[in-house]
């Protein structure tokens, strides 16, 4: 099922920006929405020949102009500030940009990934954030491969960490529980920086936007820490992180 990006910019009761923004966990000082606007209005201002091409045209631009440099646990708004970003953060960048020029679409999370489908009369397309050479496909038979390779390396990595088989190997999400795993992604980054207190506080919110049984899972591990953590105190535990696999 294809969807209209819930809530525009600009919506009343929905704002996906200043949603996406708030799950940065940082004191933000960014000019996101004129960015976007500007960029939204270059967009818009390209004779479009056909979705295919043209989204091709947004899909490289992005890239070129926001997504500079991958790094794990970006916050959205590093998108802003300093052009770094992860597959979430960047996944969250074009839902707004497809959102605001009016494409129908669908956000696909599994365990360890997450990418767009989006829906023309030309047919589907397939946008992952994270590859600016390669990401963006348009042949059926290359985006049904790939998102076979997407489940593959899901069942080795469950196989090989041991984690959860709770989760559903493929699921869509709306861009309202896109902000929960934008807020997820933050509760690893500082509960991998033992700052217990300030991870669960972020699962909390997390949960609001969209209780998975990916979070269930980190609130299992996070307690379990938290426990534990009196021990660490004098030496007798060491720290557990958590895998970089385990987040989307």
């Amino acid at each position: 099922m294809f969807l209209i990006g819930i809530g525009l910019i600009q919506g009343q009761d929905y704002d996906q920006l200043e949603s996406y923004l708030g799950a940065s966990n940082t004191a933000y000082q960014t000019d996101a929405r004129q960015q976007i606007s500007k960029f939204v209005d270059k967009l818009n201002s390209k004779t479009k020949k056909s979705d295919r091409k043209y989204l091709l045209g947004v899909f490289t631009q992005t890239h070129r102009q926001f997504l500079k440099e991958y790094r794990q646990y970006s916050s959205f708004s590093n998108i802003f500030e300093d052009g770094t970003y992860d597959c979430v953060t960047a996944t969250a960048l074009y839902s707004l940009l497809l959102t605001e020029l009016g494409f129908e679409y669908e956000i696909v999370e599994t365990k360890y990934h997450i990418f767009i489908l989006v829906d023309s009369p030309e047919g589907q397309m397939l946008i992952e954030s994270t590859d600016p050479i390669n990401g963006f496909e348009y042949q059926q038979e290359r985006i049904d491969r790939r998102i076979a390779q997407y489940l593959t390396d899901n069942e080795l990595s469950i196989a090989q960490l041991n984690t959860s088989k709770d989760i559903l190997p493929i699921n869509s999400v709306t861009p309202f529980q896109l902000t929960g795993l934008l807020y997820y992604n933050q509760c690893v980054k500082q509960f991998n920086e033992n700052q217990l207190r300030v991870a669960n506080n972020l699962l909390s919110k997390a949960r609001h936007y969209y209780d998975s049984p990916r979070m269930s899972e980190m609130e299992n591990i996070l307690r379990n820490q938290m426990v534990l953590s009196k021990e660490e105190i004098v030496g007798l535990n060491p720290g557990r992180q958590v895998s970089q696999r385990q987040q989307p």
